[in-house]
């Protein structure tokens, strides 16, 4: 299912470099607005978007690569979305439910 999303048009994607603690980390937020292909779409209350965080981070020579998956009733921007996870603040995503 997530290979058919990431053909999916998208909003813009929000990007943001970061380097630090002698590490190197790029984080990249897709945010889609076609939840009608969720499973089960009617059963999600106020959804109306999903995000695909991918995260790629080198230490030393080591490269890896994360991809984590949201659901939200935010508007499908990837900014705003991208700022309310990297603000420590994942369960504001999903209003009144508590998504990890």
């Amino acid at each position: 299912m997530l290979n058919t999303y990431l053909r999916q048009p998208w909003e813009p994607p929000h990007e943001c470099p970061n380097k630090g603690h002698g590490r190197i980390e790029v984080r990249r937020c897709r945010a889609y607005k076609s939840v009608d292909r969720l499973y089960n779409a009617n059963a999600w209350k106020d959804v109306t978007s999903f995000v695909v965080l991918e995260r790629v981070r080198t230490v030393s020579e080591r490269t890896t690569t994360e991809r984590v998956c949201y659901i939200s009733s935010l508007p499908a921007d990837a900014k705003r979305i991208a700022q309310a996870v990297r603000g420590r603040e994942p369960y504001a995503l999903v209003s009144g439910r508590p998504v990890r």
